[in-house]
């Protein structure tokens, strides 16, 4: 390493582990991990504690998710550079000889097998806002393990020597002010954003909680060692299965939750059974299903040693309970006749397991479905006739809807029952209300709100909250309505829509985009303008383009409303040829499409260039074999010409 350093050796003190094994292998190496239970013993060691504490471990190699650790019968070394004022990381990583363990399907090693060895080097620099990598593959010496040879890995501390720039000091700042404010990531997209980027972006905005839809192990990864609490979900076509077999809920459980549930993993604090399973739409498809599977995973949860710390829960949506028509007020508030005694069942279940209620409201919903739906009442800062409810007022339908619920579980006998709010936003776009005006008025408005500790008229304190959405997704169902691929508060490339502070002081602080993201190329496709027959196949072409990417914005009061034919035509074509990674082919449309360097967008409409994910630098990859081919068959062909 450059630079000035100087090392010293400090011996760590002797410590005992109460631990279950499991094995992985990983090409020619047998690894051992160990969900531990750490005990210190002795005079405490600096190294060793921020090792531990500082939230990182011995952490493998291997993808950054498995936790390592000895066993207490020798003591480990580690060597500590003395630039490390800001924070201090200590990774290891082990790994035994591979004919230490020859049978693969062995799961309880025997006590020989089960000594390790952790590499004898680990690298430490003050350097802040930096990630770990790997720098080289190294072999320990004899000295190590008798004759043989072991395979480690060394990991340093890598980035670059700049002090933070103010952005990202406003952006620590902003952390520490929104600390209950969280966020909705979904990934319906064609096109991801890297994960690890998308977190960095979470992190550097101060968003320190976030729900997702699903398990997805590149998120979880990028999760790993990071201070965000994360709410996981078990989608709705999983509940029957776990429901009906413990063994499948206590696999998802060990697969998604303890594999990262570690010190210095993910900081999993809740698992979403589902997603608003007893929605009307649903036609009751998931009621036999929901309640078993909440027990079957939370019973996973247990015997996994993580119930303390993990609670499994359900996401409902607001239409679980109602005030009676002839009674529109949040005091008349009751849980659904249809539902209501598996509604109670689950609720008691939560109360008496420390785990909340977790309800998403819509106040955008009540808008879309009601013309007559007074629209300043929508806002936190409306000018509309309030409602008086007894000595209560309610001046927004948010709190009305939150203390409709209150009401109802007060009723049940759970008056002081924790409720988070899984979703709540306003989109962007496909609706003539959805614009980023009303977006950045509403979601200002309530997080202002969340953090103001005044709470809704039935219930004081702060809320807990996560914002519907992170970033807009490109294929989820627009059978709702066309707003539904517009809820992100970034766009899909993960710039931020509208200034938004999360801090909740009201001022206009600018979000920070999503850094290092890769485009491809400036190129459009368009209607040819030069084209005189149009008329039989153009509508075809729109319709078919429009089947297979997104149009949303093409819709009535959405924000493309305003084109012409063949503006729409434009739109639709470039649409499908950024989805397909602007493939040469796929802007051909029956002869009516071309390619262009000019910006087609206005102020009002913009036509996207899409970002390249993995697979759009693989189709560019291919297109360069592609042109090698070409070349080479033209080749081929002039030879045979001349021959």
């Amino acid at each position: 390493m450059r630079g000035k350093s100087s090392f010293r050796k400090t011996t760590l003190p002797e410590y005992s582990i109460s631990f279950r094994q499991s094995s992985l292998r990983y090409n020619d190496l047998r690894l051992t991990k160990y969900n531990t239970t750490l005990c210190n013993f002795g005079k405490q060691n600096k190294c060793f504690e921020l090792c531990f504490e500082s939230g990182t471990g011995l952490v493998c190699f291997l993808e950054r998710r498995h936790a390592f650790q000895k066993r207490h019968s020798k003591q480990l070394h580690c060597f500590e550079q003395l630039h490390c004022f800001e924070q201090l990381h200590c990774f290891g990583a082990i790994a035994r000889h591979p004919k230490r363990l020859q049978r693969s399907d062995r799961t309880q090693p025997s006590r020989t097998s089960r000594s390790v060895t952790v590499m004898n080097r680990v690298l430490f620099q003050k350097k802040r806002f930096g990630r770990f990598r790997v720098s080289r593959s190294v072999r320990l010496p004899r000295s190590a393990q008798g004759s043989r040879q072991y395979r480690a890995l060394e990991i340093a501390w890598s980035t670059s020597a700049r002090r933070p720039s103010p952005q990202r000091r406003s952006s620590q700042l902003t952390r520490l002010a929104s600390s209950h404010m969280g966020v909705n990531w979904g990934t319906m997209a064609t096109h991801k954003l890297p994960a690890r980027s998308v977190v960095e972006m979470l992190e550097e905005n101060g968003f320190d909680k976030v729900k997702l839809f699903e398990a997805d192990d590149t998120i979880l990864q990028a999760l790993c060692g990071r201070d965000i609490q994360v709410m996981l979900a078990v989608p709705n076509y999983m509940l029957k299965e776990m429901s009906l077999h413990y063994g499948s809920a206590a696999s998802w459980v060990e697969a998604n939750v303890t594999n990262y549930a570690y010190p210095g993993g993910v900081d999993i604090r809740y698992v979403a059974v589902g997603n608003e399973p007893f929605l009307k739409t649903y036609n009751d498809t998931y009621l036999p299903h929901t309640f078993p599977a909440l027990k079957n995973i939370q019973e996973a949860i247990n015997r996994a040693g993580l119930g303390s710390q993990i609670k499994a829960t359900v996401p409902f949506n607001a239409d679980v309970y109602y005030s009676p028509e002839s009674n529109q007020v949040p005091s008349a508030g009751d849980f659904r006749p249809e539902i209501r005694d598996l509604t109670l069942q689950i609720a008691q279940y939560l109360y008496s397991n420390d785990a909340p209620f977790v309800v998403n409201i819509y106040p955008f919903l009540s808008l879309y479905g009601n013309p007559y739906f007074p629209l300043e009442f929508a806002f936190f800062d409306g000018s509309s006739k309030p409602i008086k409810d007894g000595d209560y007022v309610y001046t927004n339908v948010f709190d009305a809807n939150f203390d409709t619920l209150v009401w109802a579980l007060t009723k049940a006998g759970y008056p002081d029952m924790k409720i988070v709010i899984g979703e709540v936003g306003w989109p962007t776009d496909g609706d003539k209300q959805a614009d980023f005006q009303n977006a950045k008025r509403f979601n200002q408005g309530l997080i202002q709100h969340a953090l103001s500790e005044e709470g809704t008229p039935a219930r004081k304190g702060k809320l807990n909250v996560y914002l519907f959405s992170l970033i807009d997704e490109n294929t989820k169902s627009i059978e709702p309505g066309s707003f539904e691929r517009h809820w992100g508060i970034f766009e899909f490339d993960g710039k931020p829509k509208y200034e938004l502070d999360l801090s909740g002081y009201q001022g206009n602080k600018g979000l920070v985009a999503v850094q290092d993201v890769r485009y491809l190329s400036r190129r459009w496709c368009v209607l040819n303008p030069h084209v005189k027959d149009m008329d039989v196949d153009l509508a075809q072409n729109i319709d078919y383009a429009c089947s297979l990417s997104d149009c949303t914005a093409l819709g009535y009061g959405s924000s493309c409303n305003h084109l012409s034919i063949e503006g729409n035509a434009s739109y639709a074509f470039n649409m499908y040829y950024q989805l397909k990674n602007q493939n040469e082919w796929d802007c051909d449309f029956s002869g009516l499409g071309m390619t262009t360097d000019i910006d087609p967008s206005d102020d009002k409409c913009q036509f996207p260039v899409m970002i390249a994910d993995g697979n759009a630098v693989f189709v560019v990859q291919k297109k360069l074999v592609n042109i090698l081919l070409g070349i080479v068959e033209g080749f081929i062909v002039f030879l045979l010409l001349v021959s």
